[in-house]
């Protein structure tokens, strides 16, 4: 039983490892938010974007950082929460 907890661990350990270093390496600016769209982690793209230190983007309200709008996100983390992809957001964004 120990044995296998121990290798169960090395394997999350690893799992871990690994999606961090992809998160980190993706381009594209990527975040995860809690409940109210404020910035749990982020990758550096991100903070490149929002012309912010790494360590200094969590803890940032998402939206009000991208959109200068401190609600902005939470249509858009309820939608998605329900399943649902908000059309309208996305069409504001792009036209």
């Amino acid at each position: 039983m120990v044995i296998a907890n121990a290798r169960f661990f090395e394997m999350v350990r690893r799992a871990k490892e690994q999606w961090e270093t992809a998160f980190d390496a993706l381009s594209e600016g990527i975040a995860v938010v809690d409940d109210e769209g404020r910035v749990k982690r982020s990758n550096r793209a991100l903070a490149d974007l929002l012309n912010t230190p790494l360590q200094n983007v969590v803890g940032t309200p998402l939206g009000e950082a991208l959109l200068g709008k401190p609600n902005a996100l939470q249509e858009l983390l309820t939608a998605t929460r329900r399943g649902e992809r908000p059309a309208r957001w996305w069409r504001a964004r792009s036209g």
